[in-house]
């Protein structure tokens, strides 16, 4: 897969992942938390775009919330604490350190955000009245336990007197 961008065209190849961690680390840090709150475990170089001169955008979120489960937004519902392993990104070294700010971002302001596109999907005839609020209820409850979501997905290690902080240890998430 390849994406063009641009008014010239340019065809933009999947990206070397070293690259990415080298240039766009605390970008590629967001991509990775984004794709631990949505619940989309299909995070590898074929979707996401990388130019020095733009930088790094994700592409391709079509395994999020259910992926292929027939079960659909039932699925989200008993799913809503669960951490995945997301393959290669979590094998790129990045640490609580990289993470913190998207994860202290989705926490006090993912309920609204997902809300206000939850909202808008429902307004285009996307989403019923009760996917919507399925929606609306899984990243919610995702957001308060982002920390947690995060650091069980992408194995992270504690660190004695650094990372409970950082992996925000006053808001457990309870199943």
């Amino acid at each position: 897969m390849s994406a063009i961008a641009g008014r010239d065209g340019k065809l933009y190849p999947p990206p070397r992942m070293e690259d990415v961690v080298e240039n766009e680390r605390h970008i590629l840090a967001g991509i990775a938390v984004f794709d631990v709150w949505i619940f989309n475990p299909d995070r590898a170089e074929q979707n996401l775009i990388w130019s020095e001169d733009i930088g790094v955008w994700a592409i391709d979120h079509d395994m999020a919330f259910c992926g292929n489960n027939e079960d659909g937004t039932a699925w989200m519902d008993e799913n809503v604490y669960a951490s995945f392993n997301p393959g290669k990104l979590a094998k790129l070294g990045l640490n609580q350190r990289d993470t913190k700010s998207w994860t202290e971002l989705i926490c006090v302001q993912g309920a609204g955000m997902s809300r206000a596109a939850v909202d808008s999907a429902q307004r285009r005839g996307l989403l019923t009245v009760d996917n919507a609020a399925r929606y609306k209820r899984f990243l919610r409850k995702r957001s308060v336990g982002i920390h947690d979501l995060v650091f069980r997905s992408m194995n992270f290690k504690e660190i004695p007197g650094i990372d409970a902080s950082l992996r925000g240890a006053s808001q457990p998430i309870l199943s």
